[in-house]
């Protein structure tokens, strides 16, 4: 069962369905939340909230649209309350889920 929690004053909230967190804007658009640790070059998840994670994806629903990437600095938090997942979202780059061969580096 989803269980919103919103933000009155931004107008964001969050669902969770089980394990599935979302991110839902005033829009509506929701982002679906991941962490995860970046190895061989390619994310992989982790429980949301652990302390393994080194970034959180925050993926659109159109598969086409740019996803979202919050890179944890040593004593982020990893909390998943509003607030934070909130602020993360706002501070995280822009990716496509493909590389470019112009950068290699540059997260699938």
């Amino acid at each position: 069962m989803t269980e919103p929690t919103a933000d009155a004053q931004q107008g964001f909230a969050l669902e969770r369905d089980g394990d599935a967190l979302r991110l839902v804007e005033p829009s509506g658009q929701r982002w679906r939340v991941y962490d995860a640790t970046f190895v061989a070059g390619q994310h992989r998840r982790t429980a949301l909230g652990s302390g393994r994670a080194t970034e959180r994806l925050f993926i659109p629903p159109d598969p086409a649209a740019m996803r979202r990437l919050y890179r944890f600095r040593v004593g982020d938090s990893r909390a998943l309350g509003i607030e934070t997942v909130e602020t993360q979202w706002r501070q995280a780059e822009y990716f496509r889920s493909e590389r470019t061969d112009s950068n290699p580096q540059q997260p699938r």
